[in-house]
C-alpha cells in the first residue's frame, strides 16, 4: 500500500515537472499567466462543446412517458377534443366571423365550387359541405384555394365545427388537429417532427403519445397557411406531405392556401377534391347587406351603404371579398377609398380609436393608438420572419431581438446576471463559513459560462418521472463529468506550472493542490452524472394545460426551487460520502508524506455543506435558466421600445379592440391580411420613437 502511495505521488511530481517550461521564460510571469487564462478559456470552451455534442446524440425528440390506461387515454383525447372546441368556438366568435355567417339559413357568404376532377358542384350549405367531404370518392382529403381575403379560414374553422357537432363525443372518430404550415421552416426537418412538435406546442400533447396516436390514424390535419411558406420551401413542403399521408395512412387531410402560390409548385398534392371560393357576386353582396340590417336595424348596415358601394366602382370590387367587407361595414359611413391598404389604415384607426372602448386596467394609462400601432407591427413582423402564426409570451427567443449588438448584449447580460446570483450565494456561504473570498468568483465563473451558452428558451411546466430519461441524463452527466474533471485537472497543471515559475519552493503545495484536484474529479464526475439523472428523469406531463398567459413561467420559477433542493441534497450526500473517503486517504497517506492542514479543512463539515449548497445553486441555475433568459430578453426588447413592459395587459388591451384574438395562452391576429400589412407598412425606421406623433401614423394614407 505504501509502495502504491508513493508511485501516486511521484506521478503528480512528474506530471508537474512535465509542463514546466524553459527556464529563459521564467521572466516572463505576466506572459505565462495569460497563455495559462486562454488554456483555461480553450478548455471551458472544448468542455462546452463536447457536452453540447453528445447532448445532441444522447437526448431524442421523444421522451418516454408512464403507460396509460385506457381509461386515461379517453381522458386524455376528451382533453384534447375539448381544446380544439374552444378554439373553432373562439375563432368563430369573431365579428367578422360572426357578421359573415348571420345570413338567412345560414347560408356560406362566398362562392364555393366542389371540383373532383373535371365536375364541379355548388356548395351552399354547411350540411352540404360536410356531406361533400365524407363521400367516399374524396376520402376527407381537400384542397381549400382562395385569395387572401376570400374566407378560407372561415370556412375551414366551418368544417371543423360541422365534423365535431356530427361526431359523437365518445366515438373513435380522428381528432381534427388545427395546425398552421408557416412554422415549416426547415426542410431537414420530417413533416412527421414537425407535426408532433407543433401539437406539443399548441396543444401540450407529449411527443410519444402524439407519435402513438398518429400510427394509429387517430388525427385529422385541418393545415392552413402554405402559402405564408418562404417560396423556395413550397415544393418540398408539399412533397413532405405526400410522404406523411401516405406513410400513416391518414384517415383524412384539409390544406389551404392562396393559389398562385400552390400552383407554382410542380407537384401537386395527392388530393382528389379541391374547393375553389371565388369572389362574392353583386347578388349575394346585397342580400348580405340585407339581412344585416334586418337584423341590426341600428346597426352599421343601413340601406344607404349598399347604394354608396354599389355607385363606387373600386368600393364595390373591394365588397367581394368577404374580409374587406367586413372592413368596410365598420367605417360609418364607409369612406370611398382605392386600395385595400387604404381601407386597412382606416380600419386600424377606427379600431384604435381610445372612446370607441373600455379600459383594460383603469389604474392604467392606455397606449397611445401610434404606440400600439408600433408594437403591433413589431410583432407582425417577427411573427412572420419566424414563420409563426399564433403568439405566445413565454415563446420569444433571443432570434427575435433585432441587431447582432443586442444578442450579444443578451448573452453577457444573461451570464453577468447569472454569475452575480450565483457569487452572491457564495458569498453568503463564505461569510457564515468564514472561509475567505475565492470561491465566489470561481462558482460565479461556473454560473456564468453555464448561463451564456446559447439556450432554447423553454420552461418545465409540469413533472413527472421517467427511468429511461433518467438512465440519459446519468450517461450524458458522468460524460460531462469526465470532460470536467480532465478540464479542471489540466487548468490545475497549468496553474501549477505558473506558480513553479514564480517560486519553485512551492513545489509542495503544487503536489497537495493536484491530489485535492484528483479527489475534487471524482466528486464531479459522480454528482454530474446523478445530477443529470435527477434533473433529467423529470417529465411534463402527456398534456399540459394552458390557461393563462405567464402560467408556464411561473411553473418553471416553481420547478426552480425543486430542483434546487435536490441538487441540495446530492451536493450534500455526495460530498459527505467523498469528504469520508478523502479524511481515509489522508491518514493512509500522511504516513509516506506530509498533507498540509489547508487541504485538509477543504473536506471538513462545513466546506462540505459549502459545496452542497453551491451545487444546489448550480443545479437551480440549470432549470431557472429559461426565467432567467427570459427577464433579460424582455428587458432588452422594452428598453429597445419593441414591446411594453406589461405585455400581458397590452395583448388584451387590443384584443378588446378586436385587432388579435386569444387563444388560451396564445394570441393570434384577427386575420392574416391585417397581420402582413402591419408587418409590411409600418417598419421600425417609420416609426422611432422620435416620430411617435398619432398625426403622422394614424392620419396617412400608407402605401
Amino acid at each position: 500500500m505504501e509502495q502504491f502511495i508513493a508511485m501516486l505521488m511521484t506521478i503528480h511530481r512528474l506530471v508537474v515537472y512535465l509542463i514546466m517550461v524553459p527556464p529563459i521564460l521564467q521572466h516572463f510571469v505576466p506572459v505565462t499567466a495569460a497563455c495559462m487564462g486562454a488554456i483555461a478559456l480553450l478548455l471551458m470552451g472544448l468542455w462546452l462543446y463536447l457536452s453540447r455534442l453528445l447532448a445532441t446524440r444522447l437526448t431524442p425528440i421523444f421522451y418516454d412517458i408512464k403507460p396509460l390506461s385506457p381509461l386515461q387515454k379517453k381522458q386524455l383525447r376528451q382533453q384534447l377534443l375539448d381544446q380544439v372546441k374552444r378554439e373553432v368556438a373562439q375563432v368563430t366568435a369573431q365579428p367578422e366571423r360572426l357578421a359573415l355567417t348571420h345570413l338567412p339559413h345560414h347560408e356560406l357568404p362566398w362562392n364555393g365550387e366542389l371540383r373532383v376532377g373535371q365536375k364541379a358542384v355548388k356548395l351552399t350549405l354547411t350540411r352540404h359541405l360536410l356531406e361533400a367531404f365524407r363521400q367516399p370518392q374524396l376520402a376527407q382529403r381537400l384542397l381549400i384555394l382562395g385569395a387572401a381575403g376570400a374566407g378560407k379560414t372561415t370556412f375551414l374553422m366551418n368544417l371543423v365545427e360541422a365534423y365535431l357537432a356530427r361526431s359523437p363525443a365518445d366515438s373513435d372518430q380522428p381528432l381534427p388537429i388545427l395546425l398552421n404550415l408557416s412554422s415549416w421552416t426547415r426542410e431537414c426537418l420530417s413533416f412527421e417532427q414537425w407535426f408532433l412538435i407543433e401539437l406539443k406546442g399548441k396543444y401540450g400533447l407529449c411527443l410519444n403519445l402524439g407519435q402513438d396516436w398518429l400510427k394509429t390514424q387517430q388525427f385529422l390535419p385541418f393545415l392552413e397557411g402554405f402559402d405564408e411558406l418562404d417560396p423556395r420551401l413550397q415544393g418540398s413542403c408539399l412533397e413532405a406531405i405526400n410522404r406523411f399521408q401516405k406513410m400513416f395512412q391518414l384517415p383524412g387531410l384539409v390544406v389551404c392556401s392562396q393559389p398562385e402560390p400552390y400552383q407554382r409548385c410542380a407537384v401537386p398534392l395527392n388530393i382528389v377534391g379541391t374547393i375553389w371560393l371565388q369572389p362574392l357576386t353583386l347578388g349575394q353582396v346585397q342580400a348580405y347587406l340585407k339581412a344585416i340590417a334586418s337584423k341590426h336595424p341600428q346597426g352599421i348596415a343601413q340601406p344607404p351603404i349598399w347604394q354608396t358601394i354599389h355607385k363606387n366602382p373600386q368600393l364595390m370590387r373591394l365588397a367581394q371579398s368577404p374580409l374587406l367587407l367586413h372592413f368596410l361595414l365598420v367605417l360609418d359611413p364607409p369612406c370611398s377609398v382605392n386600395h385595400a391598404h387604404e381601407l386597412l389604415t382606416l380600419y386600424l384607426k377606427k379600431y384604435l380609436g381610445r372612446d370607441n372602448f373600455y379600459s383594460v386596467s383603469p389604474h392604467a394609462p392606455e397606449p397611445q393608438p401610434s404606440q400600439t400601432l408600433h408594437w403591433l407591427s413589431w410583432l407582425a413582423r417577427n411573427l412572420q420572419k419566424h414563420g409563426q402564426s399564433e403568439f405566445l409570451i413565454g415563446r420569444m427567443q433571443p432570434s427575435w431581438l433585432p441587431s447582432q449588438g443586442q444578442r450579444r448584449l443578451y448573452r453577457i447580460g444573461v451570464g453577468l446576471t447569472a454569475a452575480g446570483l450565483v457569487g452572491t450565494i457564495a458569498v453568503i456561504t463564505n461569510w457564515i463559513s468564514n472561509l475567505g473570498i475565492t470561491s465566489p468568483v470561481f462558482w460565479g465563473t461556473i454560473a456564468g459560462a453555464i448561463a451564456v451558452f446559447p439556450h432554447q428558451i423553454s420552461f418545465v411546466e409540469t413533472l413527472s418521472w421517467s427511468p429511461n430519461q433518467a438512465r440519459r441524463g446519468l450517461i450524458l452527466g458522468l460524460w460531462q463529468g469526465t470532460v470536467a474533471s480532465f478540464c479542471l485537472g489540466v487548468f490545475l497543471v497549468a496553474i501549477g506550472a505558473v506558480i513553479f515559475i514564480i517560486d519553485p519552493i512551492y513545489l509542495e503545495t503544487i503536489e497537495a493542490a493536484l491530489l485535492r484536484g484528483s479527489i475534487l474529479s471524482v466528486v464531479i464526475i459522480f454528482s454530474t452524472g446523478l445530477m443529470g439523472a435527477l434533473l433529467t428523469g423529470w417529465l411534463g406531463n402527456p398534456i399540459e394545460h394552458q390557461t393563462f398567459l405567464n402560467l408556464g413561467i411561473w411553473h418553471s420559477a416553481k420547478n426552480t426551487l425543486i430542483f434546487a433542493l435536490t441538487g441540495f441534497g446530492v451536493g450534500l450526500l455526495l460530498t459527505g460520502v467523498f469528504s469520508s473517503i478523502a479524511n481515509l486517504f489522508f491518514n493512509l497517506v500522511s504516513s509516506v508524506v506530509s498533507i498540509p492542514l489547508a487541504l485538509r479543512i477543504l473536506y471538513y463539515p462545513p466546506v462540505v455543506l459549502k459545496t452542497g449548497i453551491m451545487i444546489g445553486a448550480i443545479g437551480g441555475l440549470i432549470v431557472s435558466i429559461s426565467c432567467l433568459q427570459h427577464f433579460i430578453l424582455r428587458v432588452i426588447l422594452w428598453y429597445n421600445g419593441s414591446i411594453p413592459w406589461n405585455y400581458d395587459r397590452f395583448l388584451r388591451h387590443v384584443s378588446q379592440r378586436m385587432l388579435i384574438q386569444p387563444l388560451g395562452r396564445r394570441y393570434r391576429f384577427t386575420n392574416s391580411l391585417l397581420r402582413n400589412y402591419l408587418a409590411r407598412s409600418y417598419s421600425s425606421a417609420s416609426l422611432s420613437s422620435s416620430k411617435y406623433s398619432e398625426e403622422s401614423v394614424m392620419g396617412s394614407k400608407n402605401t
